[in-house]
């Protein structure tokens, strides 16, 4: 799993012309979250789950820039027990059977470049996990015209298209 975010972070940050995200001055203003999780339960039944997403935007000027990575593994284990013998002498079996119940990993790239007071341009590529076990590539564009802005909210309206690779 490592070797694959790695794979799809390099691709990402490779894409020609989307790591120029900087103002005149060529300075960045760097932001990262990152989110750890895991949920473990037991019972007949266990599961756990791990996920992991980050996060890193740059904005410089009238650009953005935004890197995301990240992943979900969810793995069941049945546990069937079998007493056999007498009510006062009895011996126990356990027997466990363990499955991959969620798997889903991505890479995202998004850029968007605000180039008038009230158009954008916005440009990404995705990469995620399809449900075949392959890749699904996503391709999109856009050109948006900001309608109304607020100190909590913003109002866009624009054409976007995307293209799909599996």
């Amino acid at each position: 799993m490592k070797k694959v975010v790695f794979l799809l972070a390099v691709g990402t940050l490779s894409m020609p012309g989307y790591a120029r995200a900087q103002d005149e001055t060529g300075a960045y203003a760097w932001e990262n979250s990152t989110v750890l999780s895991f949920v473990s339960t037991g019972g007949n039944a266990s599961s756990s789950t791990l996920g992991l997403k980050s996060t890193l935007i740059a904005t410089g000027g009238p650009s953005t820039f935004k890197i995301e990575i990240g992943g979900i593994r969810g793995e069941t284990t049945f546990r069937t027990r079998t007493a056999t013998g007498s009510a006062t002498d009895f011996t126990v079996a356990e027997t466990t059977r363990s499955e991959l119940t969620a798997e889903n990993y991505f890479a995202r790239g998004r850029y968007d470049r605000a180039f008038a007071s009230t158009f954008a341009f916005s440009g990404g590529r995705a990469c995620q996990t399809a449900h075949n076990g392959g890749w699904r590539v996503r391709i999109s564009r856009g050109v948006l015209r900001l309608l109304a802005r607020s100190a909590s909210s913003v109002a866009v309206a624009g054409v976007r298209w995307c293209r799909s690779r599996p």
